[in-house]
């Protein structure tokens, strides 16, 4: 049996760097991946204004983009913010009743409790409704910085990609690992995608 040359254990070692550095960089932008495909979402469907407004303000991309960005955020993220706005305004009222809405649940328990013969208001699941709480909180509040981080970061990575939009697009063509014709078809249907 032969020794493997130390050119192919080099190359093997050297294959399994990358392929480890890969897999630690996403590991850590995965946290981004929401923002940058939204951001690719939006600039699919502002891309076409964008081409316009240019021309209209006569090259000012960042101008544009700005606008763009602004409209988009009308558009969507403030009636996604009043329909929590709502929500938070019919919840509110019950929170500051707090000792009627308790009374009331506990009202409407007892009437299941005396339908089935079965205990629900034990202490033992009150301790279980305290400690499922004590864990929940904390990761809803967690989700909802995430999601204004993620928009923040959405909005800045469309900034780019509407002002550079041709760069940008030349360049992941350059750079995907594909066939020019390949990654054309792939960036028709990703397109296309996003339309439908």
């Amino acid at each position: 049996m032969q020794p493997i040359p130390n050119l192919y254990i080099r190359q093997i070692i050297f294959i399994l760097c990358i392929t480890g550095l890969g897999l630690l960089i996403f590991l850590q932008l995965k946290n981004f991946l929401p923002a940058l495909l939204g951001a690719y979402t939006l600039y699919v469907l502002l891309r076409r204004w964008m081409f316009q407004l240019t021309v209209k303000l006569r090259g000012r991309a960042s101008i544009a983009a700005l606008l763009l960005m602004l409209a988009s955020f009308i558009v969507i993220l403030l009636p996604v913010n009043a329909l929590v706005g709502i929500l938070t305004s019919k919840i509110l009222p019950a929170l500051k009743n707090y000792p009627l809405m308790i009374t009331q649940i506990e009202q409407y328990i007892k009437g299941y409790e005396q339908k089935y013969g079965y205990d629900i208001l034990t202490e033992e699941n009150f301790k279980h409704i305290g400690e499922w709480l004590a864990n929940e909180v904390p990761k809803l509040l967690g989700a909802t910085f995430s999601g204004v981080f993620g928009a923040v970061v959405m909005y800045f990575i469309l900034f780019f990609m509407l002002t550079e939009g041709q760069k940008v697009e030349s360049a992941i063509l350059k750079w995907i690992p594909l066939r020019e014709h390949n990654a054309v078809f792939l960036k028709k249907n990703l397109n296309n995608l996003v339309y439908s």
